[in-house]
């Protein structure tokens, strides 16, 4: 069970961090995207980093648990 606990709390960790990346580019692109006048695209891609924002606090919770379970 600590193998998998490691390797979860791993990808956990990569997740979390590859999420908010993808979230500022939506952001960044959501911007450019209203300052071109496509305002239905731009709220799209704010709403998808909304939602990956999210997915990440999901994440986060779950590190968190992991890291609160005790071992026998």
């Amino acid at each position: 069970m600590q193998e998998i606990m490691r390797i979860m709390q791993g990808y956990l960790s990569h997740w979390i961090e590859h999420n908010n990346e993808h979230a500022e580019r939506y952001e960044e692109w959501a911007m450019k995207a209203k300052e071109a006048g496509l305002e239905k695209v731009s709220e799209r891609l704010a709403k998808a980093s909304s939602l990956l924002r999210e997915a990440s606090k999901e994440l986060e919770a779950a590190y968190k648990e992991l890291e609160s379970v005790k071992l026998v």
